[in-house]
């Protein structure tokens, strides 16, 4: 089988990605590991959050602010073209699905860090609502979608390239080989390097790992956006901050979180208060967390008994979706801890779309660089739209321009069938609890016994080859590899940054470093990195 341009990912970037580049001439064909729709960080944030906003930059005045509102939260570590990219292409995009009939409204105020008005709130089931209506326009646009597909390999051979493909179908896995031209990595995050995350169960960060053994630069990979989750009956459900921060929390023992003020605080902007002591909450978590003053899910308890107007009015839908599942918050405390809502950085892209590698493209937050240190509200979807159309385009474009050489992807491959003696679910378990300890405050010890331990994971999963088994074995271990992959990169970086800085924050180098700059990391060997700051 043979294609011009393999989208991997079905969300919001892949299918644009997708739909751009079928546009343009070319022969597109999309992978997803499940259903579109269903698994997508996009749609998983419907049944998370209380409601998704788009930041749009509808005038030229408005993009020069937006770009400094960017660069400013993202603590000058942002790649400034990509940036400038963004907020320029915001409202074409926005337009574009305006026009696919997605239901939005425009709120008339600011939000927290947003300098002026930009928001847009998408209506009702966003997530999946903009993603059925990309996923017509694709098929409309002749775009070969192929669901419940998991990449697990990529062999490049001069202009042949093969990508080693498993198809789930009513619990049996087959192997479909597919020769192509260039791909765009649309994978989406990597939040479930740790243990509670927004991010639906696949996002094991595939596409970052990809890249890496391919050659790619990864950029900024240490810099993620963390907050305080319910860990029950929702595990991941997100309270916005600006009810959370007015509850109360309590650990096991039933001490009190006291929050630690700043000083100067009361002439501080209401939006810089709560995003201070929202960080301070999580702190306090992962401290009890550290001394083992936590429930059995690792949670402290958030009360909010006592805020009946901020739940009835600031959060009508999470309110009533905790209570169809058995909690009101109007009359019990809820057990909550800190997770990861989004990886930061990843594969390190230009405006284009383009990696280091020439027939690699990669959007949304499979990539790094736009957001920097911090991630500004309603950036999420849009940053999607604006690169998956740009990197779909740019695939397009090599693709038309290569020498198209005939591969071999339907030559039998021997396969030694191995039994693999190892527990998967397990060691990504494992995984993921080392990982909590490094979720938010970091020190060079900590760092150091959370690499020895999943290097000593890595060493045992080195020498499997995926290819080597049978195609119902490949897929779980491949994305058991590519978590382990990911955490040893995620490491390496953390120890090489030796400030705090934004979201990044080092107990044993407390201070920001002036001169600090964006990170790059590549994987030079099967075990070792090279890291630049």
């Amino acid at each position: 089988m043979h294609t011009d341009v393999l989208v991997v990912g079905g969300g919001v970037s892949g299918l644009r990605a997708a739909i751009q580049a079928s546009v343009e001439g070319a022969k597109v064909t999309l992978i997803n590991k499940g259903s579109i729709g269903i698994g997508s960080e996009t749609a998983y944030l419907d049944h998370l959050i209380e409601l998704t906003v788009v930041g749009v930059s509808e005038t030229k005045n408005d993009e020069k602010l937006y770009a400094k509102d960017l660069i400013d939260f993202g603590r000058n570590v942002n790649d400034e073209n990509l940036v400038n990219t963004f907020v320029s292409n915001s409202n074409v995009e926005y337009q574009y699905i305006e026009a696919l009939g997605v239901p939005m409204e425009k709120i008339d105020q600011t939000y927290p860090s947003h300098r002026a008005p930009r928001l847009i709130k998408g209506i009702g089931h966003f997530g999946q609502n903009l993603l059925s209506r990309l996923k017509n326009e694709a098929i409309t646009k002749g775009v070969n979608i192929i669901e419940n597909a998991t990449l697990y390999d990529v062999k490049d051979e001069e202009d042949c390239r093969i990508a080693y493909i498993g198809l789930k179908a009513k619990g049996i896995v087959t192997d479909l080989r597919m020769q192509f031209s260039s791909l765009v990595l649309a994978t989406g995050g990597g939040g479930r390097l740790f243990s509670i995350s927004t991010n639906p169960g696949g996002s094991t960060g595939d596409g970052v790992a990809l890249a890496l053994k391919l050659g790619a630069k990864v950029t900024n990979l240490e810099f993620l956006h963390f907050l305080p989750l319910i860990v029950n009956p929702i595990k991941g459900y997100y309270l916005t901050s600006a009810v959370f921060t007015k509850g109360y929390l309590k650990n096991s023992l039933g001490e009190e979180y006291i929050p630690s003020y700043p000083s100067g605080h009361q002439s501080m902007e209401p939006a810089e208060l709560q995003g201070y002591l929202l960080l301070d909450a999580c702190m306090w978590i992962q401290k009890q967390i550290h001394m083992n003053n936590v429930t059995e899910n690792n949670g402290v308890y958030w009360d909010g008994r006592h805020l009946e107007a901020e739940i009835v009015n600031r959060i009508p839908n999470s309110y009533k979706k905790l209570k169809e599942r058995g909690l009101d918050l109007l009359k019990e405390a809820v057990e909550v801890s800190t997770g990861c809502h989004q990886l930061l950085g990843g594969v390190q892209i230009d405006s284009s779309g383009s990696t280091s590698v020439p027939w690699l493209f990669a959007a949304g937050e499979v990539a790094g660089g736009f957001h920097g240190a911090e991630r500004l509200m309603g950036t999420g979807v849009m940053d999607g739209l604006v690169f998956g159309a740009r990197s779909g385009s740019s695939a397009a474009t090599f693709a038309k321009e290569v020498q198209k050489i005939p591969g071999n992807e339907n030559e039998q491959m021997k396969v030694e069938q191995l039994k693999l003696d190892l527990d998967v679910p397990d060691i990504k378990k494992r995984v993921q609890k080392k990982m909590d300890h490094i979720l938010i405050t970091k020190n060079k010890e900590r760092l150091m016994d959370t690499r020895k331990e999943i290097s000593e994971i890595y060493e045992q999963l080195l020498n499997i080859q995926i290819l080597d088994l049978p195609i119902d074995q490949r897929l779980a271990l491949g994305e058991c590899k590519n978590l382990v992959l990911l955490s040893l990169a995620y490491i390496e970086v953390s120890i090489q940054r030796k400030e705090t800085r934004g979201s990044f924050i080092r107990s044993d180098y407390q201070l920001k470093d002036e001169e600090s700059k964006p990170s790059f990391v590549q994987l030079i060997s099967n075990n070792e990195f090279q890291v630049n700051i």
